[in-house]
């Protein structure tokens, strides 16, 4: 699979209209370091990028250093890496597995 359109993947995904709370991004800057975590519904679309272990971590690590708003890594253990950007509609979690690749989840805020 081509990916060099996965940056505009991941913006489409991002941005995509959703029923529900909404936050500017210098809300999010403000919320996330205190712990205030917006509320989210369930995953409503994920998707899986083949691809190797060390591409996905720089392709992950551009992604939450390129975003307006906060990113935060959840997981950073051997064989398995997650991220988390919250965007203004909802959040967008990055994982990276060994063995799996690239596995993009986004949920929408209620």
């Amino acid at each position: 699979m081509k990916l060099a359109g996965l940056p505009s993947l991941l913006l489409l995904v991002a941005l995509s209209a959703q029923a529900g709370a909404t936050y500017t991004p210098e809300q999010l800057q403000l919320m996330i370091p205190l712990g205030r975590y917006p509320a989210e519904g369930p995953v409503s679309k994920r998707e899986v990028f083949s691809m190797s272990w060390s591409e996905c971590l720089t392709r992950s690590d551009n992604l939450a250093a390129s975003a307006k708003s906060p990113a935060l890594r959840l997981v950073d253990a051997p064989g398995l890496r997650s991220t988390k950007i919250w965007a203004g509609d909802g959040s967008l979690t990055i994982s990276c597995r060994i063995r799996e690749g690239m596995e993009l989840s986004r949920s929408p805020y209620r």
